[in-house]
């Protein structure tokens, strides 16, 4: 089984630069209505907005106040590696770099639809540092 998100875009030409140059995605298929992005076993489809199932907009889905309650998070192996794409894409981040308290470091922006975007990854290991094992560090013999 594989999982992906679907996201009706109201600019797709936007929201294939946000998530192509932000976040590192790879365009492989694009149409005027739909366009695929992939990274390794992450996979999103932006579909225009006028796409939008019949269902969601009965149920008011239009304005998407529904983005407002999702938070859409891609885990990548170099944290570092990936603030510094977001930071050079022109995109404004909303929460710069931050350790955060269950051992993760992320940072976070609204893509141009509203939807909060969350990179994540492992925290780097302090330079001169390291693992010795078992979670602990100890000073670098060269360092």
């Amino acid at each position: 089984m594989r999982f992906f998100f679907e996201i009706f875009a109201q600019d797709l030409v936007l929201s294939r630069a946000f998530y192509a140059n932000a976040i590192g995605l790879t365009v492989t298929h694009e149409s005027p209505e739909f366009i695929d992005l992939e990274n390794g076993e992450v996979k999103l489809h932006l579909v225009a907005r006028d796409h939008l199932p019949a269902a969601q907009r009965k149920r008011g889905c239009v304005g998407m106040p529904a983005a407002c309650a999702v938070q859409v998070c891609f885990e990548v192996p170099d944290i570092l590696e990936a603030y510094d794409l977001a930071r050079h894409s022109g995109h404004p981040l909303t929460d710069p770099l931050r350790d955060q308290p269950w051992g993760r470091t992320d940072f976070r922006m609204f893509d141009p639809d509203g939807v909060y975007v969350r990179v994540t990854g492992q925290r780097p290991v302090p330079t001169g540092l390291v693992p010795t094992g078992r979670g602990a560090t100890g000073r670098n013999s060269t360092g």
